[in-house]
């Protein structure tokens, strides 16, 4: 009578999660989950069920479709993203043919999310050919903002989100760098470690990982089974960094060395 009861209640438990999932009420699946499972009063939970979803239940069901999601950061035309060639003494000759050239009343100019596309979509493919099951995302207009790209990351419950980002500030600045959220002693770790798998580059140099401070919406709604990390490949108003970030040289370096290591930390926190 008991395990009859308790199939009962399972089933009843079921259909209620299968409802919630379809209602689409804008929570993640992992959440709705859990609100289902919440409902279940604490008699027939206590007595009966016993908590017939647990959270290693709740994150079996909400199954990872990546290990890791690749956001190309930036969305096309977005303003203020960019550099004019004349403002950094940068000639025609110098931009490689697979970086895109645009222009306004102010002249010609070279926008971020270009140099964030060639040096995300080689870390991609770096990955791809190691066996990493990756997942690609691009930004392409302003519609899908910060928090928005967050969202859609969140749909893969990856193990790795990685957001590649190109940094701007003044033209004596300079290095690559990798942020994390604070609190995370993992994500932190793992930033290190690719970091370092990076640093002996010859163009640009490593500076210490970053704490997310909250303004980076991206990284703020991130599931917390996912860790979020977001790389600022080097400065593009430095025109000695922007010369390397547009360079093959640089992109797969940091491409090629990123993905041995990604594959090593796989395999060390999620095998």
């Amino acid at each position: 009578m008991l395990t009859l009861c308790i199939n009962k209640f399972k089933n009843v438990l079921m259909i209620l999660l299968i409802g919630m999932l379809l209602m689409g009420n804008g929570n993640t699946m992992i959440d709705n989950i859990r609100e289902a499972n919440n409902h279940l009063s604490d008699s027939i939970r206590n007595t009966v069920v016993q908590s017939v979803l647990n959270e290693e239940d709740i994150q079996t069901f909400a199954a990872r479709k990546a290990q890791v999601v690749i956001r190309c950061g930036e969305y096309q035309n977005k303003p203020g993203k960019r550099v004019y060639l004349n403002d950094i003494g940068l000639n025609f000759k110098d931009i490689p043919t697979d970086i895109k050239i645009h222009y306004d009343n102010e002249g010609a100019y070279i926008q971020e999310y270009d140099l964030n596309k060639k040096i995300s979509m080689r870390i991609y493919e770096e990955m791809q050919e190691r066996g990493i099951k990756v997942v690609y995302q691009d930004t392409k207009d302003r519609t899908q903002d910060l928090n928005r790209a967050g969202r859609i990351a969140n749909e893969q419950n990856a193990n790795i989100y990685l957001s590649v980002h190109t940094n701007y500030y003044n033209a004596s600045s300079k290095g690559f760098f990798i942020m994390t959220n604070e609190g995370n002693q993992t994500a932190r770790n793992i930033a290190d470690r690719l970091s370092i798998s990076m640093e002996n580059n010859g163009m640009i140099p490593k500076r210490n990982a970053l704490l997310n401070s909250g303004r980076i919406g991206e990284m703020n709604v991130i599931n917390d089974s996912t860790i979020a990390l977001l790389l600022e490949a080097g400065f593009y108003s430095n025109p000695n960094e922007l010369k390397h970030l547009m360079s093959d040289e640089y992109v797969n370096y940091i491409a090629e060395h990123m993905a041995n290591e990604m594959v090593e930390v796989l395999n060390d926190y999620w095998k």
